[in-house]
């Protein structure tokens, strides 16, 4: 009969073990423990669940440790039962050697075949619950002790970032990385971190706010193909989708269209819920995706943003009409809209961020199933390629417009791609335009154009498409999570900044079973200290016939004698130095003709004064006293 493959093997898998003749070793974390008699029973499971990162659902193994003097191949003492039980506690990590079998249940068990070791005690006391969010978000790997489905999370992460490696190298995709320092900050309109090199200390540098201008690079350089899967960094706020340090994907393609793009966005979704199906079985925690799976399956809906603005604000205003946004009027026939609709109107309003919040309120909550948002009017991509749209029923203006599409999923933004601008002219003046609005936004006047870019251009760029997406979002969707802290090992930078300071790290919980009693930290850290001078001391024999460095130095110099000493002392301080030397090059003849008792090495070597009050010093350890004082007294030269 055979297993599945578990976390808990050290030495082979469970598929290739015998339940009859095979002896196993596991190692886990002690979740419960209870001792009747002659018979100890352990729950122990695994920290690391690697059985959920494989797919595997995990297994609880239940050790039973038995006194049975009739056997010799279980030499367990029932006093040695007794006191293991006594000092081990729940969260301490136990190995255990023995043979796999089925309880009576038909659960998975251990029959141990000798005494349990502590590998790595607890000297925390491991509560059955935690409630304060604040305290679970703060003390990450307590939680995850606490509640093992935390970790599925982390595991779905790391499946979801390899189903879309292995979509971009299907389509011959090279993955690269760019740097994260940079002298300037571009790729998005975004408020930088600042920092400075000791290299280059007269040298503002910037934390990357994307790598798309890097990546692009690459692209002039002739690299057709590339993508990206890196940290980047924003200097703005936190809320339940934001974070300044966050995990982004970006891919280039050249002689790839808007329509190829959005294509590629609704096979790479299909194979990510794959994916996640998967990985369902073994992680229980995880959302029912089938009405999700089911939306995906066909073509996402498209809805161009004049338009479909256009067609909400007529419901109320029939004679309304999207303004040309290239005459002056235009920020006030819009900020009509804002009052009409009791709109809250952005600061500082400028025509990006007005256009942005009028989708926010006219266009995302039209996106509860997968949708493309297309066709942005021209100021709000910079760096995307623009042409004039065909003017609306309403209007006769074309509207120049961004080869640009954004997927949105129940009302939140996933993924934004766009046919890229590769007219070194068009580049510079559509960043001379971003310039005047992010000198609005922050007052800054210092910024310049990226001239090192736009003299990149000039290089000729092929017509190329860009794809991005911010890859904690797209473990949101997969997990069921509402809020981007529960998609990071160790949540927002408030919480990280708070784990750096060590706040609530000796905070008392209470569990849903009531309060637990906490346990004397000074007895379990004696116990901790004589299990482990148990297990790592060595035997008197070993200390008697096995002499260390320390020990061998203090028997040569123990062996100089007193007549030697009075001759070094009259020497120069060269010359003592030479003897010295002498003395220790001799330092193996010395000790190959000479035992010394264990008492004597040990009362000059060991630092311990409770020790070297035990073992009184020999002669020779006198002598060496009384070198050492004629040696300070010497005259200096």
């Amino acid at each position: 009969m055979r297993a599945r493959s578990t976390q808990y093997m050290v030495e082979q898998p469970l598929d290739d073990v015998d339940f009859i003749k095979d002896r196993l070793t596991v190692l886990g974390r002690v979740k419960s423990i209870r001792g009747q008699g002659a018979i100890a029973f352990i729950e122990v499971t695994s920290s690391a669940s690697s059985t959920s990162a494989m797919g595997v659902a995990p297994v609880k193994l239940r050790v039973a440790v038995m006194t049975n003097p009739n056997q010799p191949d279980q030499p367990v003492e029932a006093k040695d039962l007794k006191k293991f039980v006594k000092k081990v506690q729940r969260g301490d990590w136990v190995a255990v050697t023995g043979n796999l079998s089925h309880d009576k249940i038909g659960k998975l068990c251990i029959e141990a075949t000798e005494l349990p070791r502590i590998v790595a005690p607890t000297l925390q006391t491991v509560p059955l619950d935690m409630t304060d969010p604040e305290f679970r978000m703060r003390n990450r790997h307590a939680d995850m002790i606490v509640h093992p489905s935390e970790r599925d999370v982390i595991y779905l992460r790391y499946w979801l970032l390899s189903a879309m490696r292995d979509f971009f190298r299907k389509r011959r995709f090279v993955e690269v990385s760019t740097p994260l320092l940079q002298a300037g900050a571009g790729g998005a309109v975004a408020r930088p971190f600042e920092t400075y090199a000791t290299e280059l200390s007269d040298t503002k540098l910037n934390l990357r706010v994307a790598p798309e201008l890097f990546l692009k690079r690459l692209i002039i350089g002739g690299v057709e193909r590339v993508f990206e899967i890196g940290p980047a960094f924003r200097n703005e706020g936190v809320d339940a989708t934001h974070n300044p340090e966050f995990t982004t994907c970006e891919f280039y393609s050249v002689m790839t269209s808007l329509q190829t793009l959005m294509f590629l966005t609704e096979e790479l979704f299909r194979g990510l819920a794959v994916a996640a199906r998967e990985r369902r079985q073994a992680m229980p925690g995880l959302p029912d995706m089938t009405e999700f799976e089911s939306a995906i399956s066909k073509r996402f809906p498209r809805l161009e943003f004049i338009p479909t603005i256009e067609n909400a604000v007529r419901k109320e205003l029939p004679d309304w009409t999207f303004p040309d946004l290239a005459q002056p009027n235009a920020e006030e026939q819009i900020l009509q809209v804002f009052s009409h609709f009791n709109i809250s109107v952005p600061k500082p309003a400028n025509l990006p961020r007005l256009l942005d919040a009028l989708a926010a309120h006219f266009i995302e909550p039209l996106c509860t199933t997968p949708t493309f948002i297309t066709h942005h009017p021209e100021c709000m991509s910079p760096l995307a390629k623009s042409f004039l749209q065909d003017p609306t029923p309403h209007s006769d203006t074309q509207h120049r417009v961004s080869a640009r599409a954004e997927l949105f999923i129940q009302g939140r933004e996933y993924v934004n791609c766009y046919e890229e601008e590769n007219s070194p002219i068009q580049q510079r003046r559509k960043f001379e335009e971003q310039l005047r609005y992010r000198r609005e936004d922050d007052g800054e006047t210092h910024r310049t154009v990226d001239e090192s870019y736009v003299s990149a251009l000039e290089w000729g760029m092929p017509p190329t498409g860009g794809w991005g997406c911010g890859v904690d979002r797209i473990v949101m969707l997969f997990a069921g999570k509402k809020r981007i802290a529960d998609v990071l090992p160790f949540g927002t930078l408030r919480n990280v900044v708070a784990l750096g300071s060590g706040a609530n790290m000796n905070k008392a919980q209470t569990g849903a079973d009531g309060e637990e009693k906490k346990k004397d930290k000074k007895k379990r850290r004696s116990a901790v200290e004589e299990i482990t001078t148990t297990e790592t001391e060595p035997s008197s024999e070993e200390a008697t016939t096995v002499p260390t460095p320390s020990s061998e130095k203090a028997a040569t110099e123990m062996m100089v004698s007193t007549e030697e000493a009075t001759t070094g002392m009259k020497a120069s301080s060269q010359d003592a130095t030479n003897a010295t030397t002498e003395i220790k090059a001799s330092n193996e003849e010395a000790t190959t003709g000479t035992k010394l008792s264990s008492e004597s090495a040990t009362t000059e070597t060991e630092p311990s004064s409770e020790k070297a009050a035990r073992q009184p010093p020999s002669k020779m350890a006198k002598e060496l006293s009384e070198l050492q004082k004629m040696l300070k007294r010497r005259p200096k030269e």
